[in-house]
């Protein structure tokens, strides 16, 4: 099954991992390259919201969620559309709790 990442605008066959994300699990993502095309910027991380953007309102489209990702560009964190084609791993609670504390880096230092 194929989505629409949302950095690069590519249509992308999601992994089983990504089709089993769902509200409350965390994810990373990493600048992604498209051939030789860096689309640099800062790691996000981030949780999953809900599917439903507001009570009453259909759900999202399959593979799309509402979320608040953070990163050092956005410590406190912005909400957003997410696809789950958008996402490079996901990372446990406790591994986002750590980024968090270690200021978002573009690495988690596991020590």
């Amino acid at each position: 099954m194929k989505f629409t990442n949302l950095i690069t605008g590519q249509q992308v066959t999601a992994k089983d991992w990504q089709l089993a994300l769902k509200p409350g699990d965390y994810y990373l993502i990493k600048s992604p390259y498209v051939g030789d095309q860096n689309y640099t910027g800062p790691t996000i991380y981030g949780e999953i919201i809900t599917n439903t953007p507001e009570e009453g309102e259909p759900p999202y489209e399959e593979g799309f969620f509402l979320v608040r990702g953070y990163s050092q560009w956005c410590p406190d964190g912005e909400l957003g559309m997410f696809s789950i084609v958008d996402a490079t791993r996901q990372i446990t609670k406790e591994e986002f709790e750590l980024a968090r504390q270690q200021g978002w880096p573009k690495e988690i230092d596991h020590e």
